[in-house]
């Protein structure tokens, strides 16, 4: 069955009017895009245009708002004093005395031009809030405690003047403020102003010139915090939609093509006597004058699109002559070859060249002859590859394994000698292939303690009592021993030598390993192969003991400086407690009392070993700061007086600056120097309440509080436990955190069980 083929000439046609089609089509859908993407960013920028230019006006108002009311507040505030003295010096309430004073009060308002005042009325209320004397009948016998918003009044006195802020009175449509002072016989003299709408009007005279000045907006409207129209009086705001805009700020509808409706919020910056601190207003906008923009972009696309498919025609022609014509010759040379497998001068085109042809083929066999052997070559680099590959990965993995156990150890060093010994000794043996038993020890006074053991027996082990000289062999850390057993018949007495070879399995290889500490052995770990076993201990073996013996050396040198600071560090706090003893006669054996105590009550609570620590160190030192305090007033059997109270209350402050500085007890200075901070809020020396206190401070105020109630003070006798604790749960929640109280009242009672 014959194959169908395709000429390279009809291929580079066909291949040429896909691309210039694709080319095309990319041209335009691009284009399109871009009109798109650029009619929107027009858009966007007509409409951000527009709500810059509103809030621009908005602006505006306010600032000269804000004056006007300023201005005015001024004035009415000097015309209801005037008449209040008036009032107060005549005690004439009759319509006729107040109106004629109100004449005069509004001529003088009248003389500021911007102060759109149209009416001024007046109210006489009495103590219980009833409106009994006013010129707006609608209010007569009102009671204005009615209203939640004036109950403040009942409390007004003669010397305040209230001032409340313009409001808008949906009843009447009008803008209103009212001024309250309070009379002298007891009466509320209240001043009402209704302002007519010519600010509004401005308002709206700005938003008109808006409109005229920019082609897309189609009408605007304003509405104040209730969603009143305040310009047309036509459709309000439903709250329904207020609550949705004051979620968003912004709302825009599309209300057909190219047209919009905008419904914005604004704050007023002028929040103390405004109309309302937040205004609502919404923007018809048509952008239909966009179109045209759009259709100049699609004629020149139409344009753009004729001149490059004319380009690409061109194209294609020359690119199908230089390309296409040699190429169909070349092919006709060797289908020819192909046929007859011999070239023969007849079956050459004249225009072609037999040595070109032959250079062609003789360079592909030889291409093809190098590419052979390169392939076996490089099947037998692969082979080699492969082996060092699982070489590579076994390293790896064992490198891996060395890392997370050296992590591991890192967080085991923290804990107690023999978890960590236990810890390392089975992480060896996983590590170690060849490893069948192993054990880990001490040396203890003298003799070897074992840590633990897999295999051999450690109960057995430890009752020997092996002395540690047995255990001095050799010079190295790491020594590898056949037979261990067989050689130690002829080092150990023969009694001692048969209970450990009862007390062990038969062990054929020892990879021993001691921990020296300046030259001391200080324990050591040992990993047998047993007897029947044919395995050897590797070379990498080797290295992951030494590696795991490195750090647990190393450990052992960390514990001993730490050790050693931890003593340096007591001898310090006592040498200070001690010191503190002799200062104050009746705080002897006080500080340990409430260390030992604090303990108790945080490990009932189940805090970790570093909290437990610090509770410790910072219940031994919470007085030191009384070194500082004089003796005479520590001692003072009869009460102090504020001012030494207030002395005494110092020394927490003073010991934490003196612990702050220093290099071992510097993190526990915040816990001392709030160990007399109540829950309540009431203690010293930051007044802390709750759960702000720290919790070690808690835990010591209440160990504090009991050993000073129960042991005799110069200036009280030692109270009976049953009285203390009485104290104790009194104080609950007030001095004493209510759960370490209860622990405490536990402790006691357990102990006296006891």
């Amino acid at each position: 069955m014959n194959k169908k083929t395709i000429s390279l000439k009809n291929i580079l046609k066909k291949y040429n009017l896909l691309i210039i089609s694709i080319n095309i089509a990319f041209i335009i859908i691009a284009l399109l895009f871009t009109i798109l993407i650029t009619n929107n960013n027009i858009k966007k920028l007509a409409l951000n245009n527009i709500i810059n230019s509103s809030n621009y006006i908005l602006d505006n108002f306010d600032n000269s708002f804000s004056g006007y009311e300023n201005s005015f507040n001024f004035s009415l505030k000097t015309a209801i004093i005037s008449l209040k003295k008036q009032l107060n010096k005549t005690n004439n309430f009759s319509k006729k005395n107040i109106e004629k004073q109100l004449n005069k009060i509004n001529k003088e308002l009248d003389v500021k031009k911007n102060f759109y005042v149209s009416t001024l009325n007046y109210y006489i209320i009495n103590p219980k809030g009833k409106i009994y004397i006013t010129n707006y009948p609608k209010d007569l016998n009102l009671n204005i405690f009615n209203f939640k918003s004036l109950n403040m009044l009942r409390d007004l006195k003669t010397s305040d003047i209230l001032i409340g802020k313009i409001n808008f009175e949906v009843s009447s449509k009008r803008f209103r403020k009212f001024i309250y002072t309070k009379l002298n016989n007891g009466d509320i003299l209240e001043l009402g102003v209704f302002l007519d709408n010519s600010f509004i009007e401005n308002l709206k005279s700005s938003f008109s010139n808006l409109k005229k000045n920019n082609d897309f907006i189609t009408d605007i409207s304003f509405y104040d915090s209730l969603g009143q129209d305040l310009f047309y009086n036509k459709n309000n705001l439903s709250n329904k939609f207020i609550n949705k805009l004051n979620k968003k700020n912004i709302i825009i509808n599309k209300i057909g093509f190219n047209k919009y409706e905008m419904y914005l919020s604004w704050e007023s910056a002028y929040k103390k006597n405004v109309i309302s601190s937040k205004y609502y207003y919404k923007i018809n906008v048509s952008l239909a004058s966009l179109n045209n923009k759009n259709y100049i972009i699609i004629f020149i696309l139409i344009i753009f699109t004729i001149v490059y498919i004319t380009i690409a025609f061109f194209i294609n022609k020359t690119t199908y002559k230089k390309i296409a014509e040699p190429f169909s010759e070349l092919t006709k040379s060797m289908k020819l070859f192909s046929k007859d497998r011999i070239l023969n001068s007849q079956d050459i085109s004249s225009n072609n060249n037999i040595e070109e042809f032959n250079f062609l083929i003789e360079t592909y066999k030889n291409m093809a002859d190098e590419i052979t052997a390169g392939f076996e070559e490089l099947a037998a680099m692969n082979d080699t590859l492969k082996e060092s590959y699982d070489i590579v990965e076994e390293t790896n993995e064992k490198m891996e394994q060395l890392l997370s156990v050296s992590s591991s150890l890192i967080e085991k060093a923290v804990n107690k000698d023999t978890d960590f010994l236990s810890f390392i000794l089975h992480t060896a043996l996983k590590l170690i292939p060849e490893a069948d038993y192993g054990t880990v020890y001490l040396i203890k006074d003298g003799f070897v303690h074992y840590i633990d053991a897999v295999g051999h027996n450690k109960k057995l082990l430890n009752k020997i009592h092996i002395d540690q000289k047995y255990f001095q062999y050799g010079n190295s850390s790491i020594e590898i021993v056949e037979n261990i057993l067989d050689q130690d018949v002829s080092f150990f007495p023969k009694d001692l030598f048969e209970k450990i070879k009862l007390a062990s399995k038969p062990i054929k290889t020892t990879l021993a390993y001691k921990f020296k500490v300046n030259d001391e052995i200080v324990g050591g770990m040992s990993i047998d192969i047993s007897k029947n076993s044919i395995k050897h201990f590797s070379p990498s073996s080797t290295n992951i003991v030494k590696a795991i013996g490195s750090f647990s050396t190393a450990f052992f040198a960390i514990i001993k400086y730490i050790n050693q600071k931890e003593v340096f560090r007591k001898d310090i706090v006592f040498s200070m407690i001690n010191l503190l003893e002799i200062h104050e006669t009746y705080m002897k054996g006080h500080s340990q009392q409430v260390a030992d105590l604090s303990l108790k009550i945080a490990a009932k609570m189940g805090l970790d070993e570093k909290t437990l620590d610090e509770i410790y160190w910072a219940s031994l030192v919470h007085d030191i700061g009384k070194i500082i305090i004089p003796s005479e007033i520590l001692n003072k059997k009869s009460k102090l007086t504020d001012e030494e109270f207030e002395i005494i209350k110092k020394h927490t402050n003073y010991a934490y600056q003196v612990l702050n500085k220093s290099e071992f007890l510097g993190n526990i200075a915040k816990i001392v120097l709030h160990h007399h901070e109540r829950i309540d809020g009431t203690g010293y020396p930051e007044g802390l309440h709750g759960n702000n206190i720290p919790l070690a401070s808690k835990i010591i105020a209440v160990a504090d509080a009991w050993d000073a109630m129960t042991h005799e003070r110069s200036y009280k006798p030692a109270l009976s436990k049953d009285k203390a604790i009485t104290e104790i749960i009194n104080n609950k929640n007030r001095q004493f955190d209510s759960d370490i109280a209860d622990i405490l009242i536990k402790i006691i009672k357990e102990k006296e069980k006891i």
